[in-house]
């Protein structure tokens, strides 16, 4: 066999190998992590969810997040260290006056089929703009199309991030129900919510 057969034989059999890991990879994944893939049309936690919020002041927030499990990183060992798994992803909320904040989505399942999750929220924008800012969620899957979950705040002021009795929506959370929905759902509920609904 000729030095360039060879060549693309071994190519092709380090192809295979690549493929059938991920593969195998993937299929360890569905196994542990049931809740982030739709098998059989099962209902999994990761997509989009919608939803809205009122503070103990009254203050309405319209929210919605995109949640993922994050892909295997490469290496030696593409293998996920985790108990439960991981999330990731992006939020926004909308307010009464109609201003839109983005933020980034992480944190992680406290239970293996993920009836129950925390995640942390981190404003995108450098300083964050001042004012009530969601910080944290903590809450309930119900398998299915629903989500129940407890908001809690922080007050961005002058750079600082400040929690205290002098800013009483930072004292307690607020109840966020969330259902399946993008961007028409979100547009929907940010019209509620800047009408005072």
């Amino acid at each position: 066999m000729k030095k360039g057969a060879n060549s693309f034989v071994i190519l092709i059999l380090i192809a295979i190998v690549i493929f059938g890991g991920n593969a195998f990879w993937r299929q360890i994944d569905k196994w542990r992590f049931p809740w982030a893939y739709a098998v059989g049309g099962r209902p999994t936690l990761t997509g989009s969810w919608v939803g809205s919020l009122r503070t103990g002041t009254g203050l309405s927030r319209g929210v919605i997040i995109d949640m993922s499990l994050p892909g295997i990183s490469g290496g030696p060992r593409p293998y996920r260290r985790t108990k439960y798994g991981t999330l990731e992803g992006t939020a926004r909320t909308c307010d009464e006056a109609g201003q839109i904040r983005s933020f980034t989505v992480f944190g992680a399942p406290d239970t293996r089929d993920a009836s129950r999750m925390h995640l942390g929220l981190t404003p995108v924008e450098k300083p964050a703009p001042q004012g009530l800012t969601p910080s944290n969620l903590k809450g309930l899957w119900d398998f299915a199309n629903t989500l129940h979950m407890e908001a809690g705040f922080s007050f961005a002021k002058d750079g600082n991030v400040i929690v205290g009795a002098d800013y009483p929506d930072t004292q307690r959370s607020a109840t966020l129900h969330m259902t399946r929905g993008g961007p028409p759902e979100f547009a929907a509920v940010c019209a509620r919510v800047k009408q005072g609904n």
